[in-house]
């Protein structure tokens, strides 16, 4: 299992990409913004089909994140 964590906030979003062995793969620091978040679940997803994306509730600022997830 390949897990993405994000960190939210208002404007930006950090996330890490861990493998099975708990390894940080990949770091990355991005605009909450649909068309950044789209893009790096894009990618990821597309090398990781079985990808588990997680994150922490700040009351607001993670429903973009979120929606887009449900969506695929």
């Amino acid at each position: 299992m390949i897990v993405l964590g994000f960190d939210v906030a208002k404007d930006y979003l950090d996330a890490a990409l861990i493998n099975r062995s708990r390894k940080t793969q990949a770091t990355y620091h991005l605009a909450n913004t649909r068309e950044t978040i789209e893009e790096l679940l894009t990618a990821t997803q597309a090398k990781h089909p079985k990808l588990v994306v997680g994150c922490e509730s700040t009351g607001y600022y993670q429903q973009l994140l979120l929606r887009l997830c449900l969506k695929r």
